[in-house]
């Protein structure tokens, strides 16, 4: 069963998690932008408009459009390319794809620890 991210505030959440933030007040201090705005985007209890929507969208690499409306762009006509890891993990449970994305966070960072220690 598919799993669909009805509410762009689980949207946010999860792009947010994908850019590689642990947490809201992680991408927060990054991007400096008061943690307690984020927060209420991401559980629901603000909305965001078009314009922040922008602003999360650049931040996570992902685009205004999914965040607010779950679009996403098509692939090119002719192309065999299936749909990308990100739409693959918000289609399974949320505890696998939880558990998928600190796994691959996991291989991302011990690969940046061997590189620099050679």
């Amino acid at each position: 069963m598919k799993r669909r991210m009805k509410t762009m505030h689980v949207r946010l959440r999860y792009a947010r998690i994908d850019a590689g933030y642990e947490s809201a007040s992680a991408a927060a201090k990054a991007h400096g932008w008061p943690i307690s705005t984020l927060t209420a985007h991401e559980n629901g209890q603000n909305d965001y408009n078009a314009q922040q929507a922008e602003v999360y969208a650049k931040a996570f690499k992902t685009t205004a459009e999914w965040l607010m409306f779950g679009k996403t762009p098509s692939p090119p006509p002719g192309s065999d390319q299936g749909p990308g890891i990100d739409a693959q993990l918000l289609q399974l449970p949320k505890e696998q794809s939880d558990a998928l994305i600190k796994a691959f966070n996991t291989m991302i960072e011990t690969t940046r620890i061997i590189g620099k220690a050679k």
